[in-house]
């Protein structure tokens, strides 16, 4: 056993030796049994020191000698704080006694006093205060007093009250009126505690959202304002009501606190939002006004209804609030709850006589939100309530279009029953037909052939439903459109010549009918045919070569997502083998459609090019074979010097995929893969689309991205789809855009792309209606739903703030309160990145006074007509990225349409070879700016994505900024630094 003495000579300890392994141990050791601070102990053995690593043996004697030198360190002082915590008086004497400093503090070490105050060592805070430390001293906010107050530790408190000063009675207030403390709470009144002092929250309000009626009681005696707002404007009878506290609200109102007091929620609004029907009854008994709005324009009845509070709803119908009345989206209670899915909700409006009609600002109506999320309980309900049908909203979505897009037959087939119109087109003019078609929902198909939609309308982009079906391999749709097509005798009628009385939709659709029934075979349908077109194979075997030319020359560059013409036919090609009988008088229609099929695909494959841009590739794409003799060159590469068809005997696959070229791949290219990206110090040093500029933070964010405003709900997904593609990374969307559904789609894209996360820099954007922490917060966990991701790479405030004409309840700290939740955001990991969009010098300077933060990127218009040199320069002086969007004009006005023809960009796309859109995106880059632009056509991405092959002189730089003529031309000319 090893023995330790003290100076005296006195025997102190005997220790096992097998249990330390050093004299570092044994130290701890002593602190423990013995209450001796290490930082005062050294250990002699033999007369010499013995240093920390020194090992210990059996029958070995140790002297034990407690420093009385001045300690200051960090280490001595860490001992105080731990032996406070602990209780342990006579090892915080030692320390004392030694000189070590009591009052010492760091980030992450509080003082001793603080400690033992907040652990209620009564003791330990009476010797701390006899030898003299600080009692006032603050540590994150927090004195000894207030963590004795939390904690409820009444002999701390009165033993610290007299030793500090009255200002520091405040927060200790709060914390004991939070935590319920009664005897603490009267301890501090009696001191002379500021009762109405405003920290985050006042004592009153604490208390009241905790439900404490004791201490709302006490401090009810004391005088406190019942009608005080805490920091986020709320007063107590606001966070009573919040929290559903019944009897302090009662306790509230009979102290005269105002019910419908309002700076963010009213407290009726508060009850209503969270369900607690008891406070609700308590606060229309008191005279809450039902129907007073928030600064956003929500109701009560919207508040109760967006989260299915059925009572509560029911009780404010029955307080005869405003049932259709409207918030600034143009949503009614109905809506709201119908988008939510809250059918009990549903009833009681509507058992009130809520409107069923009415559509919000996005042409949104109750049954088409319920039709769009699929549920039938509502649908249903509002159908019985006679809601319309075929209501046209503003952009032209019946519930039958958007219910047979998403692919709910239930909904479908209530609607239709209700007699809603099958041939009602929305913006693009697709028809429900062609949407389910489209999307592939085979069951919503059958019902609206079987309901008599008409399978021959023609969209916008010149598409039938059964194109739309074929160019997404949904064969089996296919056919039944084709049957359909079958008994509305509208295919291909006998003893017509189709080559030259038919335009383009007639022949891809001849071409899609062909396909469908290369993938079905089924006998009767290829006997269908036979018999309408025996009169004159020959023409429908030209009709059908001259479809699949024109289609496949389309696809080529990108139109309407044709391609699958050709891809389509080369796969069903494989693993047969086609027969040509001696004599084209005695070609089988069957044989005779497959060879025109095989032919007509490679001949209409031009040859691939092995050098320059896509722009250059497209062009070949669309010139095809140049001349006759071109044509037989390849016919006889693809017969492989075999005699032309009516002499050939057979062609087996194996030969046929030797001869056909390999289609272009709609896959992106490697270099475009994935993260890390190419990084360059500015944006106009770009060559490529993935190239990056590292922002503040070190995030990598490219200088060429893909913008989704306008992209419209039913192309939406397969648009986002072809933009990565075709090499974009960087896709940028917002909250407001659809009204979510582009974040959806965002997502879905994202998911169906099999592109890793890390791949794509996602952008999106918090509306202007969600300004304020939490409210921001909520926002960007909705969107993180809506795009299936843990986070988003850059997250920006779309808005400094409403539009000038609607700011009547707008304050500047509201978009102070956004930014907080950004940073908050940028903390957790759930934003990368962080910035503002449509912010002007005035907004970002006083951003820069308000924000620990600063953002890493501003979002702006910025185009040949609004150069905005002067914000440009101050964002590149502050390290902002500067984002431009509307690059090519916007849809907002028609002066778009302009920059094409700008003599400057004119000038320059001769002289470069490129297109006007090419130089006016090569333009912004090398004025410094990362761009977003947007198109819905595969061949106008890719010649946006290859614009980094030339570079812009300076006069021709000049030349194009001389447009500049201050013309905003989006979100209605709204100037940003109007906004207060």
């Amino acid at each position: 056993m090893l023995r330790v003495w003290k100076v005296s000579g006195e025997e102190l300890a005997r220790v096992p030796v097998a249990e330390l392994s050093d004299a570092s141990e044994l130290k701890r050791y002593l602190r423990v049994k013995n209450n001796l601070p290490i930082c005062l102990q050294e250990l002699l053995h033999n007369g010499a020191l013995l240093q920390d690593d020194a090992k210990l043996f059996p029958s070995m004697d140790v002297q034990l000698i407690l420093s009385s030198l001045a300690l200051r360190g960090t280490e001595a002082s860490l001992e105080l704080l731990e032996a406070a915590e602990a209780g342990e008086v006579e090892a915080m004497r030692l320390l004392i006694d030694a000189d070590v400093d009591g009052d010492l503090l760091g980030q992450h070490m509080a003082t001793a006093l603080i400690a033992g105050a907040s652990e209620g060592h009564v003791e330990v805070v009476r010797f701390l205060i006899e030898a003299g430390v600080a009692t006032e001293t603050e540590w994150h906010g927090e004195t000894a007093l207030s963590g004795a107050s939390s904690e409820g530790h009444v002999e701390v408190v009165r033993l610290l009250l007299p030793t500090m000063d009255v200002q520091f009675c405040a927060t200790a207030l709060i914390n004991a009126s939070s935590a319920g403390h009664v005897e603490v709470v009267r301890l501090l009144l009696q001191s002379s505690a500021d009762v109405d002092c405003q920290h985050s929250e006042t004592a009153l309000s604490a208390a009241s959202s905790e439900g404490h009626v004791d201490v709302a009681r006490l401090l009810l005696e004391a005088r406190a304002d019942v009608n005080l707002s805490n920091q986020h404007g709320e007063t107590a009878l606001v966070a009573a009501s919040f929290e559903g506290k019944v009897d302090v609200v009662r306790l509230l109102l009979e102290a005269g606190a105002h019910v419908d007091f309002q700076h963010g929620n009213t407290p009726l609004m508060a009850a209503s939002s969270q369900g607690h029907l008891e406070v609700v009854r308590l606060l229309l008994a008191a005279g809450g006004a039902s129907s007073v709005k928030t600064r956003h324009g929500d109701t009560t009845l919207m508040a109760a209804s967006s989260e299915g509070h059925v009572e509560v709803a029911r009780l404010l119908v029955e307080a005869k609030v405003g049932l259709d009345l409207s918030n600034q989206d143009g949503q009614t209670a109905l809506t709201v709850a119908s988008s939510k899915g809250h059918d009990r909700v549903v009833q009681v409006l509507l058992e009130a006589g809520a409107a069923t009609d009415l559509a919000d600002f996005s042409g949104e109506t109750a049954l088409v939100a319920a039709a769009s999320r699929g549920n039938v309980e509502i649908v249903r309900l509002l159908l019985e309530a006679r809601a319309c049908t075929d209501f046209w909203d503003e952009p032209r979505d019946t519930a039958l279009t958007v219910a047979s897009t998403v692919g709910h037959p239930k909904v479908v087939r209530l609607l239709l029953q209700a007699g809603a119109a099958t041939d009602a087109v929305d913006e693009q003019g697709d028809t429900a037909l062609i949407n389910a078609a489209t999307e592939g929902h085979i069951e919503v198909v059958r019902l609206l052939l079987r309901a008599g939609a008409h399978a021959g309308h023609t969209n916008q982009q010149q598409d039938r439903a059964i194109i739309a079906a074929s160019s997404k391999g949904h064969f089996e749709i296919g056919r039944l459109i084709f049957e359909s097509r079958l008994r509305q005798d509208l295919i291909l009628t006998e003893h017509q010549d189709l080559t030259d009385q038919h335009g383009d939709t007639e022949k891809q659709e001849a071409v899609a009918m062909v396909m469908v029934l290369m993938h079905d075979r089924r006998e009767r349908n290829c006997d269908v045919l036979r018999w309408r077109l025996a009169a004159d194979w020959r023409s429908t075997l030209r009709f059908v070569e001259n479809g699949f030319t024109m289609w496949g020359r389309q696809g080529a560059v990108g139109g309407n997502d044709k391609r699958f013409g050709l891809d389509a036919a080369a796969s069903e090609l494989k693993g047969a083998s086609l027969k040509f009988p001696q004599g084209s008088e005695s070609l089988g229609l069957e044989g005779s459609l497959w060879w025109s099929l095989s032919a007509t695909c490679y001949l209409s494959l031009p040859p691939q090019p092995t050098s320059g841009s896509a722009l250059q590739a497209s062009e070949a794409m669309k010139r095809g074979p140049e001349n006759q003799n071109d044509k037989q060159a390849k016919l006889s590469r693809f017969f492989q010097s075999k005699p032309a068809p009516s002499d050939a005997s057979a062609l087996t696959v194996p030969e046929l995929e030797r001869a056909m070229p390999q289609a272009p791949s709609s896959s992106p290219p490697s270099s475009h893969s994935g993260a890390p990206w190419t990084l360059v110090e500015r944006p106009g040093q770009a060559k490529s689309a993935v190239d990056a500029v590292a922002l503040k933070n070190g995030v990598k964010m490219p200088v060429l991205g893909f913008g989704t405003y306008r992209l419209g709900r039913q192309v939406a997904i397969s648009v986002v789809l072809n933009a990565l593609r075709a090499g974009y990374r960087l896709i940028d969307t917002a909250q407001v855009y659809d009204q979510g559904h582009t974040e959806r789609a965002v997502g879905e894209a994202l998911r169906q792309s099999g592109l890793k996360r890390s791949e794509v820099f996602l952008t999106t954007k918090v509306w202007r209606s969600c300004h304020g922490y939490e409210s921001t917060l909520r926002a960007c966990s909705q969107s993180l739903k809506r795009l299936q991701v843990s986070y988003v790479d850059l997250y920006l405030v779309h808005w400094p703030g409403p539009q000038p004409s609607s700011s009547a309840s707008w304050t500047p700290e509201q978009r102070r309160e956004t930014w907080r939740a950004l940073e908050k955001l940028l903390q957790e990991g759930k934003a990368k990145a962080i910035g503002v969009c449509n912010y002007s010098m005035r907004h970002l300077k006083e951003l820069f006074e308000n924000c620990k933060v600063r953002p890493m990127v501003n979002q702006v218009e910025f185009h040949p007509l609004l150069v905005q040199a002067e914000l440009l320069e101050f964002c590149e002086q502050e390290g902002l990225a500067f984002q431009a969007f509307a690059s090519l004009g916007s849809g907002d006005s028609r002066r778009a349409r302009d920059f094409f023809a700008l003599s400057g960009v004119q000038a320059a796309a001769r002289a470069h070879g490129a297109t006007p859109a090419a130089v006016l995106l090569r333009w912004a880059t090398q004025k410094g700016c990362h761009i977003i632009p947007k198109s819905s056509d595969p061949g106008r991405m890719k010649q946006n994505a290859a614009i980094f092959g030339f570079h812009l002189t300076d006069e021709e730089l000049e030349a194009i900024d001389a447009a500049h003529v201050n013309a905003r031309l989006t979100w209605g000319g709204t100037d940003p630094d109007r906004i207060g």
